[in-house]
C-alpha cells in the first residue's frame, strides 16, 4: 500500500477509531477468551469499505435511531494486529493503544502454543494489559479536552 494512503488512514483512525482488548465466553474454552478488536463507523459507507478493501474483516451497516445508517468495520485478534503494524508509524492518538494491542497479540501467540487452559499467571496479565488500554482511551480523552 502506498505509504500517503497508509498515513491517510491511521489520521482517519485516530480520530475516528476504536482499540480495544475484549473478553467473552466461548463454548470450547474453559476460561474467558480476551481479543484485540478494531473498529471503525461512519455514516458514509466510503471510509470503511476502504479499510476492509485494504486490510479484510467484517463490513456490517445498522440505523441508529436517529434513522440514520452507520457503516462499521471491525476486524479482530491477527488480522488486528496486523492491522495496526501498518497504521503504526504514522498513527498520534493512538499510537501507545496500538503498541499495546500489538504487544498483547504477540504474547497471546507465544502463550497458545496448544495450550487448551491458561495458567492463571498469563490470565492476569491479559486482564491487566486490558485494564491498561481502558486506561490508555481515558488518558486520550483527558488530552483532547
Amino acid at each position: 500500500m502506498v505509504r500517503g494512503n497508509l498515513a491517510y488512514m491511521a489520521g482517519l483512525y485516530d480520530g475516528e477509531g476504536y482499540i480495544g482488548i475484549v473478553t467473552g465466553k466461548r463454548k470450547h474454552r474453559p476460561t474467558d477468551d480476551y481479543r484485540l478488536y478494531c473498529k471503525l463507523g461512519m455514516c458514509n459507507p466510503y471510509l470503511p469499505q476502504l479499510f476492509q478493501s485494504h486490510f479484510g474483516g467484517l463490513l456490517t451497516t445498522h440505523k441508529l435511531e436517529n434513522r440514520r445508517r452507520v457503516w462499521v468495520w471491525q476486524i479482530v485478534n491477527e488480522p488486528a494486529a496486523q492491522f495496526l503494524k501498518a497504521l503504526l508509524p504514522y498513527l498520534r492518538l493512538k499510537k501507545n493503544e496500538a503498541e499495546l494491542g500489538i504487544e498483547f497479540r504477540s504474547r497471546y501467540k507465544r502463550a497458545h502454543s496448544g495450550r487448551s487452559k491458561l495458567p492463571d499467571s498469563e490470565l492476569a496479565i491479559r486482564e491487566a494489559q486490558k485494564t491498561l488500554m481502558a486506561s490508555l482511551k481515558d488518558k486520550t480523552k483527558q488530552e483532547e479536552n
